[in-house]
């Protein structure tokens, strides 16, 4: 088939508005999607990153841990240098004191000499760790010399002044090694102690976060889960309403499109399939009265010719007037059987210029004889200058009768008005088809509600065929009413044709 046939092109341009619409429902697309294996990497980085700072944190407090036990063992050997120290300073202030007071004769002994000796070893060995007993040593060993070279009681005296001035610096470096010492030690309780609650604390909250992620995550993913299930059986069942919108970005989120954009093709191809049966059954149904209306012309206008000849026949005789208002009923008669033929006449199937008027009329005289609208009165209001425009009368004759049911099936229960108008509109001719009930009644829930489910399924099939002549419907609610606006395309069409 020619790929530029008009009809074809409407027909996939419609298609292509009821696959926008399916898409539309199906729900917004999903860029970028957020796989499950994503989302678990990513949970699991964050567990590592977690991880990893926490040990970052404890490392920090290992090293001050560190330092404070180096410290404290530097403390530990420096006292025991210094300890030792003291014992043998001590010891030989002893033996000075003793030796410069006990004696007549102040002679310097070997003994004394080892003793003091000893003393300057253990400052000396001290200062390897505390650089001021090394000048400790120094004044001892000098005062050493002096009295080796002088042994006057001065010098004596010197000695024993040099080692009690040592012996005093020795154990306040003592005393403040005990304080630094016990500061260390609570330093190190302290430190030991924070990194304990450091572990407990955030292997604490670690566990908490992912456990209550955890728990989020599959509480969503199931609530989710179900969700999809339901609507599936809904799908299953019949449900074709709006989509499920389930605003995931993941393999879930796909899966939930997967099932509205299914629900919308098979609303899509159901409707479809309604089309074709209700063109089916159109076709069959005008076909039926149009053999119908010939058979009633056929057999009324046999008669209604007799009838006409003998009234023609009492020209000029008493009976003439009786004779003229047969003739008149006669022609009304013959007009009627001839509109009857006309209505029923099956339209073209193919793309042709049209009188939307002529078509309008034809559409609105079949209504008056459908039993389902008795209640509902049709009227045409129709702009006379209305140009001819291109379609497929068939086709539109359906649309507009679908519209006109859509609108009367709300005005069936309680009676109404329906009012078919046409008029030119920048670029477009529009047909309006307004409802208006009868004297602001209203009809009960039940016949209301079956009343508003007709009409929505009539305009439903009656926008899917409009679609696929590029015709836009657009339906409008107001207070006791409810309208619907055709609007058809003017491109090429034919001005002045008279209705």
């Amino acid at each position: 088939m020619d790929s530029s046939d008009p009809k074809q092109a409407a027909y996939r341009g419609g298609a292509a508005e009821r696959g926008q619409e399916a898409g539309e429902r199906a729900g917004p697309r999903v860029h970028w999607p957020r796989t499950l294996l994503a989302k678990g990497v990513a949970v699991f980085a964050c567990v590592v990153a977690y991880v990893v700072a926490t040990g970052i944190g404890i490392s920090v407090l290992r090293s001050e841990l560190l330092r404070d036990l180096q410290e404290l063992e530097a403390v530990y050997q420096r006292t025991e240098y210094l300890t030792n120290a003291s014992a043998v300073t001590t010891q030989a202030l002893l033996d000075v004191t003793n030796a410069s007071y006990g004696a007549s004769d102040l002679n310097l002994t070997p003994t004394l000499v080892a003793v003091l000796e000893t003393s300057i070893d253990a400052l000396q060995k001290a200062g390897t760790s505390h650089p001021p007993a090394a000048d400790w040593a120094r004044r001892v060993r000098s005062s050493l010399a002096t009295l080796e070279q002088s042994p006057a009681r001065s010098s004596w005296i010197s000695m024993r002044e040099a080692l009690r001035g040592v012996r005093a610096e020795l154990q306040g470096e003592l005393d403040t090694a005990d304080r630094r010492t016990a500061e260390l030690r609570d330093d190190f309780v302290r430190t030991n102690t924070k990194i304990t609650g450091t572990w407990i604390l955030a292997g604490g909250i670690g566990l908490l976060a992912l456990g209550l992620a955890v728990a989020g995550f599959f509480t969503q993913l199931t609530r989710d889960v179900r969700r999809l299930e339901q609507r599936a059986g809904q799908i299953v069942r019949g449900y074709r309403g709006p989509a499920l919108d389930m605003r995931r970005r993941d393999e879930l989120g796909n899966l939930a499109a997967a099932v509205d954009r299914m629900a919308a093709d098979l609303h899509d191809r159901e409707l479809r399939l309604e089309m074709e049966q209700v063109g089916r059954a159109y076709r069959d149904k005008m076909m039926a009265l149009g053999a119908l209306a010939a058979g009633v012309a056929h057999e009324v206008n046999n008669p209604l010719t007799t009838i006409a000849a003998q009234a023609e026949s009492l020209s000029g005789t008493a009976g003439e007037s009786a004779a003229r208002a047969i003739l008149d009923d006669v022609r009304r008669a013959a007009a009627a059987t001839r509109r009857l033929a006309a209505m029923t006449a099956l339209q073209p199937d193919d793309f042709e210029w049209i009188d939307l008027n002529d078509l309008l009329r034809r559409t609105v005289g079949l209504m008056h004889y459908d039993r389902r609208y008795r209640l509902v009165r049709f009227e045409t209001l129709l702009q006379p200058d209305v140009p001819a425009v291109r379609t497929v009368p068939d086709r539109l004759q359906q649309s507009l009768s679908a519209c006109l049911a859509a609108v009367a099936a709300r005005l069936s229960q309680v009676g109404g008005l329906a009012t078919v108008s046409s008029r030119v509109a920048a670029h477009e001719v529009e047909c309006e088809i307004r409802g208006v009930v009868q004297g602001g009644q209203s009809a009960g829930s039940e016949a209301e509600t079956q009343g508003l489910e007709e009409g929505d399924r009539a305009l439903a099939i009656a926008t899917a065929i409009a679609n696929e002549l590029g015709v836009r419907i657009d339906p409008a609610s107001s207070p006791g009413g409810f309208s619907v606006v055709l609007r058809l395309p003017l491109d090429g069409a034919v001005q002045g044709v008279q209705p």
